[in-house]
């Protein structure tokens, strides 16, 4: 299971959501939980507080401390 961060910039006026992440996992499925943000980190963030299932937090958890070591 990973992690997919992508850019998805929607065609409106409003710039907070232009990130979007959510678990591969779940591809195709409309009702899977994705996080959305301002910036990769934010969308991550919200990605995990909306997750439940440990190892799913803890993938999750992962990918937001890589992102944060590459600065």
């Amino acid at each position: 299971m990973n992690v997919i961060v992508s850019y998805i910039c929607p065609p409106i006026p409003d710039r907070s959501a232009d990130w979007e992440a959510c678990l591969d996992c779940h591809d195709g499925d409309e009702d899977a939980l994705r996080g959305r943000g301002k910036t990769k980190l934010a969308s991550l963030f919200d990605l995990f507080d909306q997750i439940e299932d440990e190892d799913q937090m803890t993938v999750v958890w992962e990918r937001i401390n890589e992102l944060e070591r590459q600065w």
